[in-house]
């Protein structure tokens, strides 16, 4: 039986809203190199086909996470959790297994192995 990590990795608010965290409390180490992906990142606020609101959410998103995607307090609070669930859940239920499974009809054994 699966344990249910999977669904308690991630709880809604368990990782503070952007609005709640001050963008300058990363550790020191979290904030090496970010001054030429700032730069890059500051220059993408120049392109004219994206929206006011858009530019504006930009802006928001790199203050927070100023190496953008790669930025570790980004991995830490939005990447990390998922891809550890997705893992489990593959070593839980496998897509081959998944299909053998829905083939044999087997839908109560897909349940139970989801939660």
């Amino acid at each position: 039986m699966a344990s249910n990590h999977v669904a308690q990795t991630h709880k809604k608010g368990s990782v503070p809203p952007w609005s709640a965290i001050e963008p300058w409390e990363s550790s020191p180490e979290k904030t090496q190199n970010r001054d030429s992906s700032q730069k890059r990142g500051r220059a993408l606020f120049q392109d004219a086909s994206l929206s006011s609101a858009a530019k504006q959410a930009r802006k928001k998103f790199l203050r927070f996470f100023p190496v953008g995607f790669r930025d570790e307090t980004y991995l830490d609070w939005e990447r990390d959790y998922k891809r550890e669930a997705h893992e489990e859940w593959n070593e839980v239920l496998d897509r081959p297994e998944h299909l053998s499974l829905l083939k044999d009809g087997a839908f109560s054994e897909i349940a139970a192995r989801a939660v």
